[in-house]
This record gives C-alpha cells, structure tokens and sequence, in this order.
C-alpha cells in the first residue's frame, strides 16, 4: 500500500467517522505527543494518532503537510509512499484538530525480537535496533547487515531527511526512534512527520542528539536536521551509539571507499556555525556516489528527486490556454515565445536582439542590410547633388539650343 497517494480520506476527517476502536485496535496509549494511537476498525491499514487534550495543534501547518505531496515530482511522491508515513488527513471535533491520520507499518518492519531467557516478543523495528553491534544484532536474533547494507539504509534515510529540506520542512526530531527498519529488506519508515515544523518547528528535546550550535529552548531550524542526520549516519552505519567522534572514526575506519561521505559528516559534526554544515542533499549525493561522479538529474537518485532547495508555496490556478488556440500558454498574441540568451548560448546560436534586455526588434522582422563603413554619409550626399547639378544643367543646354534652331 503506498503511504500516501493510497488514502481513502478527505483533507479532513469528523472525529466521528473514525471514532471507534477496541483494546484490540490500540497500538499505543500515552506516547510522546499523543494520548492515543489506534486502527480503526473500518478503516484497516490505516492509523488514527489522537493528540493529548493539552497539545496546541498548529493546524494549519498541519494542512499544508498533508497537502504538499500534491506539488511535488513523481519521483518524490513515490519516495513518500514507499519510505514516509506522511499524514493524509487531519482528525476534527467541531472546529479544533484533535488528531491525524498515517499509514500503518508494513508486516517487514515487524519482528519477534528476543528477549532474556530465549522468549520473544513481536513489535515493530526501530531504527535503534541497527544502530548497534554485530554480536548485539545476533542476541536481539537480528541477521547482521553488511557496511554495504547499512550504508544502504542511510542511503534511503537521507533521501527522504534532504526531501524535506528542499521544501523546508524541519523535522527536528531524528533518533534511534523515529524510523522503523526491515532486517529483511533493509527498507526503512520514518514516522511522525506531522509534528513537523515549515520554515521552524519548536525546540524538540532529545538527549543524546542535541545540536552544540542551538541553545535549548530555540526554535529549531534545517541547519538541525543537518547535524541530527550527520549524527544519525555515522552511529548505524558503525554501530557506535555513543561518542560521536568515535562513531565517526571507526566510519573512516570501515568505508575507505566513502572518504567523501565522511568528509561531509565531519563537516556537519564538527562546523562552528550552521551555515558551514553541508546541505542534506549533498550528504545524500555522497552517499550515492562515493567516488564524486554527478549523479544525472533525469534519473533520481533512490527516487528522490532532490536537486534544489526551496521554500513550499501554495499552487497557484493558472489559465489554460483555449484548445483552438496554437499559442505555448504565457504568450501574448501576436508575438512568439521568446528566447533567453542562456538557452541560446546552450544551444549553440548567439540571441537574437529581441531576447536580449531593451531589445525592440518585433518577430518576422526583414534585417537591415550591413553598412559599409568605407563610405561617409557626407561624401555620399556631396556625390549624390553634384549628379543632379549636371542632369540639370544638361537639360538647359538642350533647351537653350533647341529655342535658337527654331528662331533662326
């Protein structure tokens, strides 16, 4: 089921409608920021997350969450329905948001994980559980991954942390918990995106991953994300859950082939200001290609689509251009679409005069023949009067000869 593009709901769901659940259906009570966590019976598949009565929804950052996937590119819708429990609905009472609505977790991400004296229990698979050992991996009765399979999941994990930061959107609280992921596929589910913050999002507490350039209590910003996900890398990758310099050590240590990856890592743990952290994007280009080549922007890496920064604006209605009307829509008519000079260097031409800034020459234009500099006008003009001059006294002279024939 995709996570997203799937939903049977409207942008906004009446508590009624989703309102009744059993023990059965709970899949947590009092966790973190919800006072519940349930699938509702007729809806299966499907998650409805109740916030605590004291929580101060943000309602419309909320809306604006489970809307953008309609304006992004096919490539990043895909990466979401297949890797992020992105909200699809907001849960009402009246005029207040009392909840939300997300995709349940796939059967891989669950597992009967072993406890003490060989019994298990079955639940889902956080992300900390990677973040470890091999021979710890082995007691929890986990297969070990691969550095190359680690490196995989993060892969996945930082598509979707840079997809966010292309439009701005501050998730603020990456952990060992936020993130579910398959021993079996090595896929992974980031959750909780709808405590997301646009453009800011309240300071989020989390120890043992605090970022050292944002005193607590401070709105939290991408500049976070950065460091938190550089953090987050380096301690599944190695297993190393402590000391960040010694997770990233033994990184160094064990992907040689990644010298570009770590130097980015290193970058973004050790900056001593924000803006010197490298962009999520380029953490995820590293780890695409290690050896540095460009990654073509025609075919998305891992499905992200992630080229560019840039700030989430409403769509705007545009008009569409009537079907009998052969003009390329954003043309007057009358006129032909015009050409920039970048496009006509790329293409090989020099731009034509109406693309360039103050132009004025219209389309369909016949152009002037050239000027031969040689010539001045002012000898041109005394050549040109000296020829009437003699045209005229010619005339007058036959005149003047044919009036003294006739009178003599």
């Amino acid at each position: 089921m995709r996570t997203w593009s799937d939903s049977p709901f409207d942008r906004t769901v009446p508590l009624s409608t989703v309102a009744r659940y059993t023990d059965e259906d709970v899949i947590a009570r009092d966790n973190g920021e919800s006072s519940v966590i349930y699938e509702p019976p007729g809806f299966r598949g499907w998650l409805v997350k109740m916030y605590r009565p004291e929580k101060n929804v943000d309602h419309k950052t909320l809306g604006r969450l489970i809307e953008l996937p309609e304006t992004m590119l096919p490539g990043e819708l895909s990466l979401i329905d297949r890797g992020i429990a992105w909200p699809v609905a907001r849960v009402v009472e009246g005029y207040r948001t009392v909840g939300s609505i997300m995709a349940k977790a796939e059967p891989e991400f669950f597992w009967d994980v072993k406890l003490i004296g060989e019994r298990t229990v079955r639940k889902t698979v956080e992300i900390d559980y990677l973040a470890n050992t091999a021979d710890r991996l082995r007691g929890f009765g986990f297969p070990v991954p691969s550095v190359k399979e680690r490196l995989g999941v993060m892969r996945t994990v930082v598509a979707c942390a840079a997809l966010f930061e292309k439009y701005d959107i501050v998730y603020a609280d990456w952990s060992f918990a936020n993130a579910f992921w398959s021993p079996r596929t090595q896929s992974t589910l980031i959750i909780d995106v709808d405590a997301s913050g646009i453009g800011c999002r309240g300071f989020v507490e989390t120890p043992n991953w605090e970022d050292p350039l944002m005193g607590k209590g401070r709105a939290m910003t991408t500049h976070t994300d950065r460091y938190k996900v550089a953090l987050l890398v380096t301690r599944a990758v190695t297993g190393h859950r402590g000391d960040r310099w010694a997770a990233l050590a033994e990184m160094e240590r064990t992907c040689p082939d990644h010298s570009r990856l770590t130097g980015l890592l290193r970058r973004a743990l050790e900056a001593k200001t924000i803006d010197l952290r490298p962009t999520l994007a380029e953490l995820h280009q590293a780890i695409v290609s290690p050896a540095g080549q460009t990654v073509p922007k025609s075919r998305p890496p891992g499905g992200s689509n992630v080229t560019v920064l840039r700030p989430w604006r409403p769509p705007v209605a545009r008009p569409e251009p009537s079907a009998s009307s052969p003009l390329t829509p954003g043309h007057a008519p009358g006129t032909a679409p015009s050409r920039s000079p970048a496009r006509a260097k790329i293409a090989g031409m020099s731009a034509p005069a109406s693309a360039s800034p103050g132009g004025s020459a219209s389309p369909g234009a016949v152009p002037k023949p050239p000027i031969d500099p040689t010539v001045s006008p002012s000898t041109s003009a005394v050549a040109v009067g000296c020829l009437i001059m003699a045209v005229v006294l010619t005339v007058v002279i036959i005149a003047v000869h044919f009036l003294a024939t006739r009178v003599f």
